[in-house]
């Protein structure tokens, strides 16, 4: 291997973990918290470097250096020193420096939901992005993908939403009616009735995250410098972020795209449901408005604010990557139902079967938060069919002064 290969390249400026190291060796006893992040940077380099060593890569500098680029791209969890998630949590500046004291703004009977730190998904962006907040945020939305495989060492240290059950827990009633965008294109809902008490769909159209960049601004943080590393941008003058916003790395570069593929790590956060008349300017105009005042009522409107929907908020890293190119083994949809109502809906396995003994098998996932099971008439949901499984549900309210009808549920379908 050339010598002059890792230091000119793999630690570029760009992505360098010398200098940062060296400081912390001569200036922190005991090291701080930015400085154990750089020691396990260097850690994570030199485990790749022996990988590449012990694969052959490190003969050839170009090989070598996109092996540490897919280091980064996949298995970072963190772009600067000072993550977003160490000052932010949500939308509100933390009491304390540092990973944890984050609570969502959604209540249930409980008090504050609660907000996971160092969540990982990947997926397609929907839309371009957009400043937001006095140009303190940069927000977009995102279909999620459940086909991927976390890399390592990142697995060590991120909870992934690559399943049909964390899937049901990251994706609330709110999120299929604010942001899904249904089985027809990006601009249709989510909704599977004519009177806007079912909404769902597959997960890449209906299982739509929001994602909110904070950025280092005058609002939020007057007279304080931002962190080392965050950089300005020319578009929101005298805010910093940690990264790019518009232009995150990897992939052809440039601005964020409908239909890029990213993968994201940040706080998992729910803010409460915005159900306001003003609020909605979603496709269903008053149905979808009816339908949030559905959820935002009864057993699912307890605390000061209610159930709301999650978003990633803040980004702790975002890049641009290859998406999935083997095909799915499997077929996920989303149900929830607010209101007296029922649906029927068939559900089929991806592609042809393996064999010609396979038949359809499924996992139902009902998600007891968001149902109410006295409301529930159907006991046998689901029919097993040979090619298909179908799922009828009826739900119904207990009178004027009962019980509300809800029911939500993820439907995993696959040939077995």
């Amino acid at each position: 291997m050339r010598g002059d290969c890792l230091p000119q390249q793999a630690f570029s400026p760009q992505r360098s973990v010398l200098a940062p190291t060296r400081r912390c060796l001569r200036g922190h006893r005991p090291p701080d918290l930015s400085c154990r992040r750089t020691f396990w940077r260097v850690r994570q380099a030199l485990l790749w470097l022996q990988l590449a060593i012990a694969s052959g890569t490190a003969a050839c500098t170009p090989a070598l250096l996109e092996l540490f680029d897919r280091a980064h791209l996949y298995g970072s969890y963190g772009t600067a020193d000072v993550r977003p998630s160490d000052v932010f949590c949500g939308n509100e500046v933390k009491p304390r420096f540092g990973p944890g004291n984050c609570t969502s703004k959604a209540t249930d009977p409980n008090g504050a939901r609660p907000a996971r730190e160092y969540v990982e998904v990947r997926g397609w962006v929907l839309g371009e992005g957009e400043w937001a907040d006095e140009r303190e945020e940069f927000v977009f939305n995102l279909a999620l993908d459940l086909s991927w495989t976390p890399a390592s060492p990142a697995a060590d240290h991120v909870h992934p939403i690559n399943s049909a059950a964390a899937l049901n827990a990251a994706i609330t009633p709110h999120n299929l009616i604010q942001f899904g965008a249904g089985d027809v294109s990006p601009m249709h809902s989510a909704m599977l009735d004519d009177e806007g008490e079912v909404w769902g769909g597959p997960v890449s159209r209906a299982a739509v995250l929001h994602v909110e960049i904070d950025g280092w601004g005058p609002v939020r943080r007057a007279g304080l410098a931002p962190p080392p590393g965050w950089v300005g941008h020319p578009e929101t003058p005298g805010v910093f972020w940690p990264f790019d916003p518009k232009s995150p790395p990897g992939g052809r570069g440039g601005p964020l795209q409908l239909g890029d593929y990213v993968r994201i790590v940040g706080t998992l956060w729910e803010d409460e449901p915005h159900d306001c008349r003003t609020c909605w300017n979603g496709p269903e105009g008053d149905l979808g408005e009816d339908a949030k005042a559905c959820w935002h009522g009864g057993s699912t409107n307890q605390g000061r604010w209610g159930r709301g929907y999650n978003e990633i908020h803040p980004v702790d890293f975002l890049a641009r990557i290859d998406g999935p190119t083997s095909a799915t083994t499997e077929t996920v949809e989303l149900l929830a139902m607010c209101g007296t109502s029922s649906i029927t809906r068939d559900i089929e396995p991806p592609g042809e079967p393996p064999t010609p003994q396979s038949t359809a098998g499924f996992e139902e996932i009902v998600d007891d938060e968001f149902t109410v099971w006295r409301s529930v008439k159907t006991q046998d949901r689901v029919t097993v069919l040979p090619d298909r499984i179908r799922v009828h549900v009826e739900v119904e309210t207990g009178g004027f002064l009962g019980h509300g009808a809800k029911f939500k549920a993820v439907y995993r379908v696959f040939w077995q």
